[in-house]
């Protein structure tokens, strides 16, 4: 008996340990992502919605964006309670709300412990939708990506956050030739309960100087918010504790400085139209969720004579900061790829098949080329050996040394002398000491040097320097994931990223990219529906923080034929960013890929005909977010930090303690039931019969936890026109609600 209760408070333990150690999993957390499928702006300032369906009730802790100024004027992302049928009209139906708002290079804002944005369930967020103001019409065939990622939570937290936008309608318009134009915004709150504003976030466009938002009650004012529009437009924190109640008013206004126009300037959607928006993110207890669904806008002329006493700091421009204004530079430039058709025109030598290309450390491409050797059908049998050794090596020079202009400056190979010898000449293998046929060579900065190897061998070989075997890399191999990641079909390509200690790499055949740590530790996929067919090269910018991939078809004739494109992806996030082909030439044997040290040229190698295609990148910038001040950093964080009391951190101390007791419990269990069992032995009561015991009776006890199921979540993709920029005319005068002017 003793025995039997050891054996199952022993599973007791293992099961709780399992639990603890999977409790993430039990928090669900999880990505949405909420970007666009693929789009491309047909003019000037186009807006272009996109939309999907919530299909599981959770609470959004975080909104990543996934976009650049060079392409994207402005994004909000709206939930909606319905789709309407209307292409381009969802941002007008009931209920529809701003969740958040991003413009000039903004940073991912991130809710305090503790809070969350409801969707699904009892809110009335049923879609999400993303509408994207795009800056200028793209040069090229470039399909945009951009969007926003968000953090969602499926557990209940202690607080529910809403934004509260205060916004000029088009019934007011700026003069020309004023230095400081006001234009005033105000409504009374009438909800009866206690409102935390956390963060604001000011919005406009070229004349926007000062965005100030406030709280007035009894002849008292506190400052909510105060920013300049031409800053990276990001949900900055409010810094002082500020509680709302019914009653008071909230105030905001717009300084424009229209001496550069000599005509009137409206309130409208385009970029020389202009915007008075005053973003607060609040939060409210979570019984008190409906609050979100009415304290949502303000678009009431303000009471003037309550502004006549509007505090004089309002006017006063905040210090200068280069960082922000750096950063949040609008682009005048129309961003997109140019194809320099004509670069390598003066170049009389004679290309062969090009297997590889590179940039050296004064910017020239390296185009590594078989002169006249020709790599087909005939080159190698069914056991991978060379056909053709009796031609010996290739005679002509292989690599040829190009500036960026076009011009040859250097040619070398032909002729070469071994200094190194990696392999068996002519014998392939599986084994540490060949290769067979490989594909591509990656050098990092502290002297690693990476192979791909290759067309029939599914791993990458890592050597020194000076030539010494240190690993290699594979799939198949990796503990605790044999027969579950498979094997890499075709090494084809490698980039290296020396900041992360990341490797690259083209899983060819496989459609997909493979992270490997320079120790060899696989790191994850990258899989992208919109990058199909076969992966052949891809290049990493540092300067830029972004990595290029190329694309073809597969080597199966059954798969059809896919569009080729370059594919750019974040670096940090992974994420897509956009895609492009040129128009002016036909993609058909795309090959490798490589990017010029700031990052506004790319090469791709293309075979029959044989060359190198020279894009320039036009506007091209980094995604990497602007970099916040410090103290703007924590505060948002810190602010309500004493309100949380619950939120994730809670959970795992509630699920650790619920653990503990149970342990605790089954230890009382168990020494009862001994003990039991020792006075029924002493009382010569040893026959009972054990397969009656309850716990033994009922198995599912044994049975743990399910896996949780999870449903594919529904696209809905709309396109608006220009006409209605709902960032400052979101509600028409019959959805308004009604407030008093004090």
């Amino acid at each position: 008996m003793v025995e039997y209760w050891t054996s199952r408070f022993c599973q007791l333990i293992i099961f709780c340990l399992f639990v603890i150690g999977n409790i993430h999993a039990l928090n669900g957390v999880y990505d949405l992502d909420l970007k666009m499928p693929g789009k491309m702006p047909s003019k000037d300032e186009e807006y272009i919605c996109y939309g999907i369906k919530v299909e599981q009730p959770g609470y959004i802790t975080e909104f990543i964006p996934i976009a650049e100024v060079s392409r994207v004027h402005h994004m909000i992302v709206f939930g909606a309670m319905i789709n309407d049928n209307a292409p381009g009209s969802s941002l007008g139906v009931p209920s529809a709300k701003i969740l958040y708002a991003w413009a000039r290079n903004a940073p991912a804002l991130k809710m305090p412990n503790g809070v969350g944005v409801p969707i699904s369930g009892r809110s009335t967020v049923n879609y999400l939708i993303l509408q994207m103001h795009y800056n200028l019409k793209f040069i090229g065939s470039v399909l945009d990506y951009s969007g926003v990622t968000m953090k969602v939570t499926s557990n209940h937290p202690t607080y529910v956050a809403g934004v509260y936008i205060l916004y000029a309608d088009g019934s007011v318009s700026i003069p020309p030739k004023i230095s400081e134009f006001p234009m005033n915004i105000s409504c009374a709150v009438e909800e009866d309960v206690i409102i935390h504003p956390f963060a604001y976030r000011t919005h406009a466009h070229s004349l926007g100087r000062i965005i100030t938002g406030y709280k007035y009650r009894d002849n008292k004012w506190t400052l909510i918010g105060k920013g300049n529009p031409q800053w990276p437009q990001w949900f900055y924190p409010v810094k002082d504790k500020i509680t709302i109640t019914k009653g008071d008013t909230i105030a905001a206004q717009c300084i424009f400085d229209s001496t550069s126009r000599g005509n009137t300037t409206q309130i409208g959607a385009h970029g020389m139209d202009e915007m008075c928006n005053f973003y607060m993110y609040y939060f409210v207890e979570l019984k008190h969720l409906d609050v979100l669904e009415d304290f949502s806008a303000c678009g009431s002329s303000a009471d003037e004579s309550l502004f006549s006493e509007y505090p004089a700091d309002a006017n006063k421009p905040l210090p200068p900061n280069p960082v922000f204004e750096k950063q949040a530079k609008m682009v005048a430039e129309r961003f997109g790829p140019e194809l320099i058709a004509d670069w390598l025109q003066s170049l009389d030598v004679a290309i062969g098949q090009i297997s590889g290309i590179a940039i050296d450390g004064d910017d020239n491409v390296l185009i590594f080329h078989r002169g006249p050797r020709i790599w087909d059908e005939q080159s190698f049998d069914l056991n991978n050996m060379f056909l053709q050794q009796d031609k010996g090596p290739i005679r002509n020079d292989t690599v040829l040394v190009i500036s960026p202009a076009g011009k040859l400056l250097k040619r070398w190979g032909g002729g070469f002398t071994e200094e190194l010898i990696l392999g068996k000449r002519f014998i392939p293998g599986g084994n540490l000491e060949s290769f067979c046929k490989p594909a591509a060579v990656a050098v990092s900065k502290d002297g690693l040097v990476f192979v791909a190897d290759g067309y029939c061998n599914s791993r990458v070989m890592k050597f020194s320097y000076d030539g010494k075997f240190l690993q290699a890399i594979d799939l198949y191999t990796i503990e605790g994931h044999r027969n579950t990641l498979d094997y890499m079909q075709v090494v084809h390509s490698l980039a290296i990223n020396d900041e992360k200690q990341e490797l690259l790499v083209t899983d060819r055949e496989n459609s997909r990219l493979v992270i490997f740590k320079f120790n060899g530790t696989f790191s994850g996929f990258i899989r992208e529906k919109h990058m199909r067919g076969a992966l052949y090269g891809v290049t990493y910018c540092p300067k830029m923080n972004v990595f290029y991939v190329i694309n073809n078809q597969l080597s199966r004739e059954t798969v059809a034929p896919v569009e080729i494109r370059v594919f750019a992806f974040e670096s940090e996030s992974y994420r897509l960013l956009y895609s492009f082909k040129p128009d002016n030439f036909d993609f058909k044997n795309t090959h490798s890929i490589a990017c010029s040290l700031n990052c506004s040229n790319i090469y791709i190698s293309h075979g029959l005909p044989n060359t190198v295609l020279k894009f320039n990148i036009h506007a091209v910038s980094s995604p990497i977010h602007v970099e916040r001040n410090v103290d703007n950093a924590n505060l948002l964080m810190e602010s309500r930090n004493e309100l949380s009391l619950f939120d994730s951190h809670t959970f795992y101390t509630t699920v650790i303690l619920c653990m503990v007791a149970a342990i605790i419990l089954a230890m009382a269990v168990a020494a009862i039931m001994v003990g039991c069992r020792v006075l029924n032995r002493r009382q010569g009561s040893t026959n009972r019969d054990k397969s009656n015991h309850p716990l033994l009776k009922n198995s599912k006890w044994r049975q743990g936890f399910q896996p949780l199921s999870t449903e594919d979540i529904d696209a809905v993709d709309y396109t608006s026109d220009d006409s209605d920029d709902r960032e400052d005319l979101l509600y028409s005068s019959s959805q308004m609600r009604k407030t008093s002017d004090l």
